[in-house]
C-alpha cells in the first residue's frame, strides 16, 4: 500500500499556511499577487501537486485511490469472512497426518474406507 507520510505532511503543510488566508490556486493571478515568502504560494504549489499526483496515480491504478482501497478493504473483509466459515482445526489436523509409508496408508484406507465411500457418493449424487 502506498506511503500516506507524504500526504499527511501536505496537508499539515497546507492547514498550517491556510493560517494565514485563503490559499489561492497555483499560478493564478491571486497566487502571483502574494509575496514571495508567504507560506500560501508553498502551500498552492503543494496542492497543485498532490492533485496531479492523485490523477496520476488514478491513471495508473485505472480508478482514484480511494476506490482502490476501499475495494482492498472490501476484499479482505471478504476473505476474513470465507475464512472464518471453514473449519481450520479440521483442516491443519488433516494435513499435518500424512502416511509415511505403505502400512500406514494401508491402515488409513481400511479405517476410513466407509467415510471416503460415503463422501464420494454424496459429491457425485451433487453433480447428477
Amino acid at each position: 500500500m502506498a506511503d500516506l507520510q507524504p500526504l499527511r505532511w501536505s496537508r499539515a503543510y497546507v492547514d498550517t499556511a491556510a493560517q494565514h488566508g485563503e490559499v489561492p490556486e497555483f499560478a493564478t493571478v491571486e497566487w502571483h499577487r502574494l509575496s514571495g515568502n508567504d507560506p500560501r504560494r508553498i502551500a498552492a504549489a503543494i496542492v497543485a501537486a498532490e492533485r496531479w499526483r492523485d490523477t496520476s496515480t488514478a491513471a495508473i491504478l485505472g480508478c482514484h485511490p480511494a476506490d482502490e482501497v476501499r475495494r482492498l478493504v472490501a476484499q479482505r473483509e471478504a476473505s476474513l469472512t470465507i475464512s472464518g466459515a471453514h473449519d481450520w482445526d479440521e483442516e491443519a489436523r488433516r494435513i499435518r497426518w500424512r502416511p509415511r509409508t505403505a502400512d500406514e496408508l494401508i491402515r488409513w484406507y481400511e479405517q476410513n474406507a466407509a467415510r471416503v465411500a460415503d463422501e464420494k457418493r454424496t459429491a457425485l449424487q451433487g453433480v447428477a
